[in-house]
């Protein structure tokens, strides 16, 4: 009779403890995972219209441009006489950049590094004497200006896909005379600098985002063979990106 009663208190007891731990596994513990079946990803968000100076990280640029800079009152040693100052021989000054830029993207004004070249025709003219008559003769100068420098473009400073800019740069000067009645042909060196003011604008409109054209008024102010060396121009080219 006693184990009887002992069975049946054991079993009571087991039977106390057993309930409570079904009804726990009864109950169902839900987690929320990640859905990555949807679809949302960064190629659904729509490209917002981008401007010349909008981009996150923008790429060097290759600069091609034309130029009505011409130096004014520029006179160089000469053996005859009558001697006029350099002018423009007809042709504009042609050149050539890379814009590369500096520091981290998304500042108020971004810099860029601009290194430049172009050249440049100018022609002067004289009286030599030959066969003891005066004659007028003309003489080619050659001209290849270097920009070492920075150009700045406030993101304030922008109206929808045009932007302004303006830049600072060291201008060496390389300029070579023809061989001619002036002198035996010879070769200068200067140094000057360079400030510009500018707008860019995007060719986005036309499917060329890559692409901007530019519109700048630039001016120089230097000394090439110890004359003043001073011109000022308008420069309009094309900027691709690379």
């Amino acid at each position: 009779m006693s184990h009887s009663i002992r069975f049946g208190a054991a079993l009571a007891v087991i039977a106390l403890f057993a309930s409570p731990l079904a009804r726990a596994s009864d109950k169902n513990i839900e987690v929320d995972l990640p859905n990555f079946e949807s679809g949302n990803d960064l190629s659904d968000v729509a490209s917002e219209d981008i401007g010349p100076f909008d981009r996150v990280s923008r790429p060097n640029q290759v600069e091609v441009s034309a130029s009505t800079w011409v130096p004014v009152g520029l006179n160089l040693p000469s053996r005859v006489e009558g001697v006029s100052s350099f002018r423009s021989a007809g042709l504009p000054m042609f050149g050539a950049a890379i814009l590369s830029p500096v520091g981290e993207p998304g500042r108020a004004v971004e810099l860029l590094f601009r290194s430049g070249i172009s050249a440049l025709r100018v022609e002067r003219d004289g009286l030599s004497s030959f066969t003891g008559t005066f004659q007028r003769t003309t003489q080619n100068l050659f001209l290849v200006p270097i920009q070492l420098g920075l150009e700045a473009r406030p993101k304030k400073l922008h109206w929808k896909a045009i932007g302004f800019f303006g830049s600072a740069s060291a201008l060496p000067v390389l300029a070579l005379t023809q061989r001619s009645a002036f002198d035996e042909g010879k070769t200068y060196f200067g140094l000057g600098g360079e400030m510009a003011l500018g707008a860019e604008s995007s060719l986005k409109w036309m499917g060329l985002s890559a692409s901007s054209l530019l519109l700048e008024a630039h001016s120089s102010l230097g000394i090439l063979n110890s004359e003043i060396l001073k011109a000022t121009g308008i420069r309009a080219g094309l900027r691709v990106q690379l």
